[in-house]
């Protein structure tokens, strides 16, 4: 559209009812600045030729002066389906050109008491003109308005159409998930499994999700939520009574396939999860969720997520590489010959079965590496390990040519790794044993590092005693009164801590290293509640600041009910107090403050309303209104609490109206927290260390424990 043919066009002026009209409208300043009352704000008048509109806007304050000069004229080329403004001065002069819509221009003064449709005015001839010229229906202003509007959104959509056409050609060469590959992730990838069962007297048959048939499950005993083995393909399941069951859900399962691509491969991320219905647990829904592609080949863009474009539809869009973590997951078997070093890539999935990061071997697996030398040497366990590692964990290795040295290690420490097949783990003890310049048994690093323990477990108790004493001190507990390492250990652990808190001297060796440990940290613990209740809270004051400033924040969780109530902490001596009364550890183990002053969860109390004074139940509880852990006296849960399981879930309702959006994203913050913390506790094997759930697996209590909000939904 030519300026110039533009300015050319018949000048126009507005009319003696325009006029009339400017005059009743007055203006006020208020809060906001300037504000206009009376009919209009803006008058329009029109004229036409064969394919240009000119549009004048004229402004009621400019009209009052008697100005008679528009504010702006606005030009439309109706066969090219273009337009632009221009803006004005008071004496009728260009100030500048513009390409908004018009009701962009209209000041933001004249929509304070009005929409923009009553804020100027046209007569019916001039509202003929803009129907017949636009093709549009109503008012000028609208017509005007739609119309730019639908010249815009076509201008859009072809700018739109064009940058997706790019991404689209990236994307078609890729394939569709081959036919097998929802079989592959059930059985392979979920780790989930269930044996489900009919309720009968003599129960003969089961079905495992696993095995994808009827086994033998006689003499088993099936009980609903029972962990147990399947008798066929001997993997750990857990039994599920069909007539309890709606809909059930397994873990998400993450997985990656590599397929040939033009110029090299692509790497294909999907995270997956099963469903299983009632009515019909033999043929369950797996869900795919395809979330990434990495393009290593001839393309656009490398890496593509799926994602929201423009809030208008999902689809595949190019994003940054360094928005994804290239976290380890399964790999589908087929295409790994498209991988550098892919023989090494095949006997990892044969042998080792571990977990490994397809994008950081791609990167990594480089000629003369690091990497390369361990696969070459056959150290599989180690290189996984290594390569699903993140950059800034590695620098603690060299880049020498001699392997052994770049692992700071020596000839003979790195023929031992080697024949315990060792990882991560095994390297940091041979590391530490260098260094201190001794001989451990490989028997003891090998059973360390396999109950996940690294040099850093021991911190607690290694000023006093040597690893292969420790080792020792271990195996004995177990010999002579059948405490497992892991209980053992947290037994230890929880007694030297509580030991430097009665200021018991450690310099002693019947004091750091009791006889039997079990009875030591008892003694200990009915020692440390039998300190003032005041004292303590000082101590935990001083050393978490923050408490104070949360407990006026927990007012917000309070709830009271017919015959429940819930109760919040109003200092760290009522958390100490609940503690010692109810005689379990929520007061003397540390981590519950240290999680309170980090809002990763919070303690509250849970009463009867008929004695609210009188300690009930203690509920370890998320800022989003799970319960993580509920525990009366002796650290149990007795069969009352049944009755006070539906006042918990209405409280969990209701204060869902409560929380913010800083709440609910501390919620999600601290689920994934306590999703991460269950699966090290089950990785290690942690078991309860004292009481009645004693010897159980702590992650197994923690996960029977939970009360998540709204489990139904879940």
């Amino acid at each position: 559209m030519r300026k110039a043919e533009c300015l050319k066009m018949q000048k126009i002026s507005p009319t003696t009812k325009i006029a009339k009209l400017a005059k009743t409208t007055t203006s006020e300043k208020n809060y906001y600045g300037k504000a206009y009352k009376g009919l209009y704000h803006y008058y329009l008048r029109a004229v036409m030729t064969h394919d240009l509109v000119k549009i004048s806007l004229f402004n009621a304050e400019w009209i009052k002066e008697g100005n008679k000069e528009s504010q702006y004229d606005i030009f439309i080329d109706t066969e090219d389906c273009r337009y632009i403004s221009a803006e004005k001065n008071k004496d009728g002069s260009v100030k500048s050109w513009r390409t908004a819509m018009i009701n962009n221009l209209i000041s933001w003064e004249s929509y304070y008491y009005r929409s923009y449709k009553a804020t100027s005015w046209s007569n019916e001839a001039t509202d003929k003109k803009f129907r017949k010229a636009l093709g549009q229906k109503g008012k000028a202003f609208q017509a005007v308005s739609n119309y730019q509007s639908n010249i815009l959104a076509e201008r859009i959509k072809k700018k739109e159409a064009k940058e997706c056409a790019e991404w689209d050609r990236d994307m078609k060469p890729i394939k569709e998930l081959p036919k097998n590959f929802k079989d592959w992730i059930r059985r392979k990838c979920i780790k989930d499994h269930f044996i489900f069962y009919r309720y009968s007297k003599n129960i003969k048959k089961g079905f495992c999700s696993l095995c994808n048939c009827e086994v033998d499950i006689s003499g088993m005993e099936p009980k609903n939520n029972k962990k147990d083995v399947c008798p066929k393909c001997k993997s750990r399941v857990t039994f599920k009574s069909a007539g309890k069951i709606k809909t059930l859900t397994s873990g998400v399962a993450y997985a990656q396939m590599v397929q040939a691509y033009p110029g090299g491969h692509v790497i294909r991320y999907v995270r997956a999860r099963m469903y299983y219905r009632r009515s019909e647990y033999w043929a369950p829904l797996i869900d795919i969720y395809e979330y990434r592609r990495a393009i290593h080949g001839n393309a656009a863009h490398s890496d593509y997520a799926w994602d929201k474009y423009k809030n208008k539809c999902m689809r595949w869009l190019p994003t940054m590489s360094s928005w994804y973590y290239d976290d380890a997951a399964v790999l589908y078997p087929r295409g790994i010959n498209l991988l550098p070093n892919a023989e090494h890539l095949k006997e990892i999935t044969k042998t080792q079965h571990q977990e490994i990061s397809i994008g950081k071997w791609s990167k990594r697996m480089v000629r003369g590496s690091l990497y390369e030398k361990l696969a070459n040497a056959g150290f599989y366990k180690l290189l996984c390990e290594l390569i699903n590692r993140y950059s800034w964990e590695l620098e603690e290795f060299t880049e020498d040519s001699e392997l052994h040295k770049a692992l700071k290690l020596d000839k003979m420490r790195l023929k031992r790794l080697k024949a315990m097949n060792g990882g991560s783990r095994e390297l940091e003890w041979l590391q530490t044993e260098k260094r201190a310049n001794r001989i451990w048994p490989d028997e003891m690093i090998r059973l360390f590092s396999d109950a996940g323990y690294n040099t850093r477990t021991f911190s607690f108790i290694s000023d006093h005693m040597t690893y292969p004493q420790i080792w020792e001190y271990l195996k004995k507990q177990y010999r002579d009164h059948g405490y497992t390492w892991d209980y053992t250990y947290t037994c230890w652990r929880d007694y030297i801590d509580m030991a430097k808190k009665l200021k018991i001297p450690l310099d002693l060796e019947r004091n750091y290293k009791p006889k039997d440990v079990r009875i030591s940290h008892n003694e200990a613990l009915d020692m440390l509640q039998g300190k003032d209740i005041e004292a303590e809270a000082r101590r935990i004051d001083r050393k978490w600041k923050k408490l104070k400033r949360t407990y006026p924040k927990l007012e917000k969780y309070e709830y009271t009910g017919k015959e429940y109530q819930i109760i919040a902490p109003k200092s760290t001596g009522d958390i100490v107090r609940e503690g010692m009364i109810l005689k379990h550890c929520v007061h003397s183990c540390d981590f519950y403050f240290d999680r309170i002053s980090t809002n990763e969860s919070y303690i509250l109390f849970l009463r009867k309303v008929s004695d609210p004074k009188q300690p009930y139940y203690t509920l370890e509880v998320e800022p989003s209104g799970n319960i993580r852990q509920k525990r009366t006296t002796g650290d149990r849960q007795n069969d009352d609490f049944k009755d006070a399981k539906e006042f918990l879930a209405r409280w969990q309702r209701a204060i869902q109206k409560k929380l913010s959006k800083e709440d609910k994203a501390l919620g999600k913050k601290s689920n994934d927290l306590r999703i991460k913390e269950l699966k090290e506790l089950r990785k290690n094997g942690n078991r309860v260390w004292h009481g009645v759930l004693q010897g159980k697996l702590l992650a197994d209590v923690l996960e029977a424990d939970f009360m998540p909000v709204m489990q139904e939904a879940q």
